[in-house]
């Protein structure tokens, strides 16, 4: 598979102390819309956009929750650590 069609997945936990509001789907979705691919975080069934910081919300993933990630594109793991990177940082609501 060449890396112009990487596609990723990573299993995290949430750390986030306040769950995934307005300030991390903002901050996940900016950075999700540098690059050139498909980002997705699924919780559960539930999926959402990357790019999109109401879809993210839509989630609902508080804290501890099990999130998987997805990133298909030439930089897809570097995308997943930033995500993952973005996850893991108190955003205070």
């Amino acid at each position: 598979m060449s890396s112009a069609t990487a596609h990723k997945r990573k299993v995290i936990m949430g750390h986030a102390p306040y769950g995934l509001h307005m300030r991390p789907a903002a901050e996940l979705a900016k950075c999700a819309r540098q690059w050139n691919g498909t980002t997705t975080l699924y919780l559960g069934e539930q999926s959402a956009d990357g790019t999109s910081p109401s879809e993210l919300m839509m989630l609902m993933a508080m804290p501890g929750a099990e999130l998987t990630l997805e990133a298909d594109g030439p930089e897809a793991e570097q995308w997943l650590d930033a995500f993952e990177k973005i996850l893991s940082l108190p955003h205070a609501p």
